[in-house]
């Protein structure tokens, strides 16, 4: 009796304006979760890619005259956004806000296969790009291991266009070869996700086709390779063609092996940051896991609709690699990405859970057990509710950062340099141009080569000013005393912020 009321009740919502309301109040729910974050500030990472960012659009070359350890597709999209909306935290945020739109419409695009429904289908940005969005702070937000998920769902896309036994097309693999190079531009490691959804496919249409052959021809094979070298033939020409191929290539391949070896992996760091992604999708994991079984369930039974969860799982399970293989840090904003993959498998399991309720005849534990997986996830409403009240009513601080370079470099002459050993929010608001191609921010990931080679440019370059942030003092006095003796004897103390960091001038005879 309940399961036909059930069945009465969804044919006619299917019919009725609620349907359409419904999918309108999905889709108001995920533009407001986005446009609350827009007015959050920068911190320290973004202030650093907006740096180098605006450093590029003067002119200046990435690794030859401003140097970082990160790769420079998250440079890319700071100059693009900088470009388009302005080069400042609105900018950035409008940037990402397109950015990750893009990525939900291709996943929610690519599980049309599995997820018959169209209501379903509207759920999944919800559940993926929504559900980041409720759990990211000012930090989490416009990070490369955020904003590489877009490169790697158009792969997975490509993928799931093609759901015959047969082998894919060369136009698809082609883009799959793209995918696999603009992951590599964002995170190094990460240009193994969109190779290995490939292997994914492949395995299961040999799976599904009775074990006959599926792997690409030679044609496919060079589709990939044309895609991917599409992608980095051109950045290498690019930093060729402005003298910095060796800089980039040395910092992209070379630094992360000598990183292995001088430094120690901070490994404790992992489990805050797998803390903090389980913490964030607790209320959709139930409907994950089920999505998980579907999605096997259906590949056993040589299904074609498995395709997009099986590669949602791999996708996790590729990048959870990825993650382990990258040279040091281990921060929670390197799982930005599985958000989507994770709302996929999530999507999955809601309508497997409705398929469920309709099938079964009466009101026993197995119809409560899908009634509490569904019912679980109506904690996420509260949790949009919750983030998007506490953005909206909180109370602007004031730019403490801004203040500090004010008070000390307010009068500076333009064509003054500066360094700051510390946040590189300082060194933006200061509007200084920076004294040395290596950047304060990022210190303890320098080799001991670099620091014998930073050591001596900093000193010829004898910046105007010098801010020295206190946690930066302990490391220069490891790692460098005589950059310290050095800024005592050279320098002068102006003036000591909130910070905790010191404001130091030249002396000129």
């Amino acid at each position: 009796m309940l399961n036909r009321r059930l069945d009465a009740l969804l044919e006619l919502l299917r019919h009725h304006r609620l349907y359409n309301q419904f999918s309108i109040s999905l889709m108001t729910a995920s533009a407001v979760i986005i446009l609350s974050h827009l007015r959050l500030p920068l911190t320290g990472d973004q202030a650093l890619y907006l740096y180098g960012a605006k450093a590029m659009d003067a002119g200046e070359v990435l690794y030859k005259d401003f140097w970082d350890v990160k790769q420079p597709g998250v440079y890319i999209f700071y100059w693009l956004a900088g470009r388009l909306f302005g080069f400042d935290a609105l900018g950035l945020h409008i940037m990402e806000a397109i950015w990750l739109a893009a990525a939900a419409y291709l996943a929610t695009d690519m599980a049309a296969r599995s997820i018959r429904s169209p209501l379903i289908r509207r759920v999944l940005p919800l559940t993926s790009v929504g559900c980041f969005y409720v759990a990211a702070s000012a930090w989490h937000l416009t990070q490369p291991d955020g904003l590489v998920a877009l490169p790697i769902v158009l792969g997975a896309w490509a993928i799931c266009g093609h759901f015959d036994p047969g082998p894919i097309s060369s136009g698809r693999l082609f883009i799959v070869g793209v995918s696999a190079g603009l992951a590599g531009l964002f995170v190094t490691t990460m240009l193994v996700v969109p190779l290995g959804l490939l292997l994914t496919a492949v395995w299961s249409r040999w799976h599904r086709s009775q074990r006959r052959t599926c792997w690409p021809g030679l044609a496919g094979y060079f589709a990939v390779a044309a895609g991917f070298l599409a992608v980095v033939g051109v950045m290498l020409a690019w930093f060729a063609a402005k003298g910095a191929l060796a800089e980039m290539l040395w910092t992209n391949f070379s630094h992360p092996f000598a990183s292995y070896v001088e430094r120690d992996r901070e490994v404790s760091q992992m489990a805050g940051s797998v803390k903090w992604f389980v913490e964030a999708t607790l209320c959709w994991q139930p409907l994950a896991l089920l999505g998980c079984l579907v999605t096997l369930r259906r590949e056993m039974h040589g299904d074609a609709g498995a395709l997009p969860g099986l590669l949602a799982m791999s996708w996790i399970g590729l990048a959870a690699c990825g993650i382990l293989l990258q040279y040091r840090y281990f921060w929670a904003f390197h799982f930005n990405q599985m958000f989507v993959p994770f709302g996929i498998l999530a999507a999955l399991g809601i309508e497997a859970v409705l398929r469920q309720l309709r099938v079964t005849p009466r009101l026993g534990a197995k119809r409560l057990a899908y009634i509490a997986i569904l019912a679980a996830a109506l904690a996420f409403p509260c949790l949009v509710t919750l983030k998007v009240y506490r953005l909206v009513s909180a109370v602007p601080q004031a730019d403490q950062y801004a203040q500090s370079a004010a008070g000390a470099v307010g009068h500076a002459n333009p064509n003054d340099r500066i360094f700051v050993f510390g946040n590189p929010r300082i060194l933006l608001a200061s509007g200084l141009r920076q004294a040395v191609p290596e950047n304060g921010w990022a210190l303890e990931l320098l080799t001991a080569d670099q620091w014998l080679t930073f050591g001596e440019r900093i000193k010829r370059a004898r910046p105007a000013f010098v801010y020295l942030d206190t946690g930066y003092d302990n490391l220069l006095t490891a790692e460098q005393p005589a950059i310290k003796r050095w800024l005592i004897a050279e320098y002068r103390v102006v003036a000591r912020d909130t910070l905790g960091g010191t404001w130091f001038a030249a002396t000129y005879e």
